[in-house]
């Protein structure tokens, strides 16, 4: 009781201000329960009709600092729970909406146009589920948010007089105005959410504006206190707003909220219990940090769209709280009556209420295991193949989901171990979720179409049109340890291969009664069977190239004890979406180019104890969306995604897939190598920076960039194979342009300052469009490497100025272009070397200075 007292007095003085001080909340709790604890304490009790949920509400000034302060509570403190806040998960207007659509899926015919839907809803396919009846007529969906409009005519007819206000603990048909009509102020929305989200879900097709996805729906509005930033005081109304939607046995309930804290799971479980479904939106801060309620077990986390795109939107969270995606961008309903576009996770979670609510209509006394079923196996695959880390099982089909017709595939296990089974398909979709059945001493060796294993079915991608039998393939496997192992100095064992054929393996604990410790180099490498590997507890170390190219494993768990992580351990295992890292991790050392190539790969925490890192360890891993560190790391520190060393003197790594425009902050006085690799910012400034790693920029999509003269080192690389690079500008600091810094880029024209004496091998090799080279007034170039502008296929005309020395081999070979070329008065050119001006097919005559040797 002393190490929860301490524990919550801390929990509580570390988050002042995310909390409601003068309540207690009580999860899981009874009537005698609750009761005993307010009179106890001297609170007021609120509590749900069933009992299970309370809050304590303080009286006398005292706040929840006080009542676990005072050792008498002591024997209450397991019980209580803190009132945090919650967010609305809009983000802003978002332009004008635009009717463009760009469905990869097969449209159906409706009765309406796409520029009457609106985008949202034609990135939906939303087909012919209108013109067949289904507009969500006889289903009540509850939004708990921030209120209605009630006012506002796309919603004239369908509020229930059974909407709620959750913080006053009122129903609008139990309050009246004098005239002898309802009090609808209750549920009115002064913020505006809750006004944009019903729109979306459920807006009047007979409205004037727009039309929501499910227009025929009944809103039972649940209101909760909010501020006018979108801020939910109290995440206990919500509960409350939650049990009250239970209780009025509504069919979907719909909450575009969301916060750290799990409060809501036994209201979770109390609705899937009572086959009510529950959406929520995944939330905006671009992490895969569980957020509340949407990464809960019994609820449908939404996820978003970029607008006008099949890719995670850049606000949206996804990991645990994403299960499907949705659009982020749509046209709604505004309080006051008009219409405006807005973003966010808010948006993307009403529309599938709505969706849900069609299907509802026809599929009335369904379960929430089947709707999920159902509504996975309609989903648009996105991202790896199956469910991911990101997507989830993809983006929401309304016509697959609604209309297409079912089909039922039964598994042949073809053995008498285990017995058959069936699943559901939805006719011409790929199927999201396969069987993967184990036995004890066979492998499972994949799906078959005929039980003679003659043609085999290919996962995420056949399409079943017609009900089916799939038939396991076995293979054995020897009763023997199927690794390959070598026992070290300390007596411990290293794997060094693995000889088997599972899919989906473990490693063991021990072998020959010896711990396995260490995972050695290339020992799992090219192994592109496996999807699945458990490491064992008592793991060291992972080694170099350890599981590259395994291109199957979409998640790895390392190991408390592991320390290092080897060169190129997960090397291009390109499905590799989720690395699990303990807390309390031992891990030190992640060598270079470790996770290089993972391009599912969408975040990473650095362990507390982590000294040596470097962004090779990320280049090309292209779906980075953030770093994260831990907070006791005395080595890096992560700044809003990007990651630095501790003194945010050194930028280390930057994610890959942000677009925004980014400035370096004035801290950073260097780049690190590979920091900003395979980067498609559109732009990025860099500041007052000193120096610039190798291949810091390089395979980037940046159109331009300024190195400022503070800089004096770039390294080799840099740049190399930006192919969008049209425009640079050199620091007049720098003396030398490093070997291949500026290779396979798309340049046009480089001015060389004249402080640059040397540039070195390859550095502008393969910049195909470069068809000007400026050397400034007063250059002193003295050393042109070898290769260093081949390959420029549209230089025309070069004039080399009269400082230059040496000329090294091939160095402009392959210009194909080429025509004329000046060496300046009084040159200082004294070698050339071999084929430097090889292939220069339009090269008529050239004159060299005197003095070549």
């Amino acid at each position: 009781q002393d190490r929860l007292q301490e524990s919550l007095l801390s929990e509580l003085e570390a988050r002042a201000g995310d909390y409601d001080e003068t309540k207690i909340v009580l999860s899981n709790t009874s009537h005698s329960r609750a009761e005993a604890l307010a009179e106890a304490i001297g609170a007021k009790l609120r509590i749900t009709k069933d009992g299970s949920f309370a809050t304590l509400t303080l009286t006398d000034g005292r706040t929840i600092k006080d009542v676990v302060a005072d050792d008498s509570n002591k024997k209450f403190i397991e019980s209580f729970g803190i009132d945090y806040s919650a967010e609305i998960s809009d983000i802003s207007d978002a332009g004008e909406e635009e009717s463009e659509y760009r469905s990869p899926m097969l449209p159906s015919s409706g009765y309406v146009t796409l520029d009457e839907l609106g985008e949202h809803l034609g990135f939906m396919n939303i087909g012919s589920a209108w013109s067949r009846g289904y507009q969500g007529s006889d289903v009540t969906v509850a939004i708990i948010d921030t209120g209605i409009d009630t006012d506002h005519l796309e919603y004239t007819g369908r509020i229930s007089e059974y909407s709620y206000n959750a913080t006053e603990d009122k129903i609008v048909k139990d309050w009246y105005l004098d005239d002898g009509s309802y009090d609808w102020s209750l549920i009115e929305d002064e913020q505006g959410h809750g006004t944009a989200v019903a729109g979306a879900l459920g807006a009047s097709m007979d409205g004037s504006g727009m039309t929501g996805i499910a227009p025929k729906v009944t809103f039972i509005i649940i209101k909760a206190e909010c501020d006018e930033k979108g801020r939910f005081k109290n995440s206990s109304d919500l509960v409350f707003g939650l049990y009250y939607a239970i209780e009025r046995d509504v069919s979907v309930v719909n909450m575009s909220f969301g916060g750290s804290i799990n409060i809501y799971a036994d209201a979770a479980q109390l609705a899937v219990d009572s086959d009510i479904i529950c959406v929520a939106a995944a939330g905006n801060e671009n992490t895969a940090t569980p957020t509340y309620p949407a990464a809960d077990p019994n609820v449908i986390g939404v996820g978003a769209l970029e607008k006008g795109s099949w890719d995670l939107a850049s606000y949206s969270n996804y990991g645990e709280n994403v299960d499907v995606v949705a659009p982020g961008t749509v046209y709604t309903a505004k309080c006051g009556g008009g219409y405006e576009t807005i973003s966010g996770t808010s948006f993307s979670s009403p529309l599938v209420a709505g969706m849900i609510s069609l299907f509802m209509q026809k599929n009335r006394y369904m379960t929430y295991d089947d709707v999920c079923e159902n509504l996975y196996a309609a989903s648009y695959d996105l991202g790896v193949l199956g469910s991911d880390f990101v997507y989830g099982f993809g983006a929401v089909d309304v016509n697959a989901f609604i209309i297409e017709e079912r089909g039922t595939i039964t598994y042949d296990m073809m053995t008498d171990e285990l017995d058959d089974e069936e699943g559901l398909f939805i006719r011409n979709h790929t199927v999201q979720t396969m069987l993967e059945p184990e036995r004890l001493y066979a492998v499972f060796d994949g799906w078959y179409y005929d039980p003679h294993y003659v043609e085999e079915f290919v996962y995420y991608e056949d399409r079943i049109i017609s009900d089916i039998t799939l038939y396991a393939k076995w293979v054995s496997e020897d009763d023997e340890i199927p690794f390959t192992y070598r026992e070290l100095d300390d007596g411990t064992i290293e794997i060094t291969s693995y000889r088997g054929r599972r899919r989906f393996i473990s490693v063991p604990e021990y072998i020959d009664g010896k711990l396995v410790t260490g995972i050695g180099n290339g020992a799992f490498m090219g192994q592109q069977r496996l999807r699945e590997v458990n490491l064992p507890f008592g793991l060291n170390y992972i080694g170099n190239g350890a599981f590259s190219e395994c291109i199957n494993i979409t998640h790895i768990e390392i190991p408390q004890n592991v320390s290092k992580i080897g060169m190129k351990a997960f090397f291009n295992c390109v499905r590799l979406a989720y690395v699990d890292l303990a807390p309390n991790s031992m891990l030190t050392s992640i060598g270079s180019e470790a996770f290089a190539y993972c391009s599912s790969l969408v975040n990473f925490n650095v362990p507390a104890k982590v000294s040596s890192l470097n962004g090779s360890a990320f280049f090309g891993a292209t779906a980075i969306r953030a770093f994260s560190v831990d907070k006791s790391n005395v080595n890096f520190v992560a700044d809003n995604g990007v990651l630095f060393n501790v003194t945010k003197s050194n930028l280390v790594a930057y994610p890959a897939s942000r677009t925004a425009p980014y400035t370096v902050p004035s801290s950073v006085v260097s780049i690190g190598d590979y920091a900003f690799g395979y980067t498609i910012a559109e732009s990025i400034t860099l500041g007052g920076i000193q120096t610039i790693g190798g291949n810091a920029f390089a395979c980037s999509g940046l159109s331009s960039i300024t190195i400022p003269d503070t800089v004096t080192l770039v390294g080799s690389n840099c740049f190399a194979n930006s192919a969008y690079l049209s425009s640079v500008k050199l620091s007049a600091s720098m003396t030398t342009i490093e070997a291949l810094t500026f290779s396979g880029c798309g340049l046009t024209r480089i001015e060389i300052p004249k402080a640059i004496s040397t540039v070195n091998a390859s550095a502008f090799a393969g910049c195909a469009s470069l068809s000007q080279i400026v050397f400034e007034k007063g250059s002193k170039l003295t050393y042109i490497g070898s290769f260093a502008f081949s390959s420029c296929y549209s230089l025309k005309e070069l004039e080399l100025p009269s400082s230059l020395i040496k000329i090294g081999s091939s160095a402009f070979s392959n210009d194909l272009r080429l025509s004329k070329i000046s060496f300046g008065d009084n040159s200082s050119l004294r070698a050339i070397g071999g084929y430097a001006f090889s292939n220069t097919l339009a090269l008529t005559s050239i004159e060299l200075p005197i003095g070549i040797e």
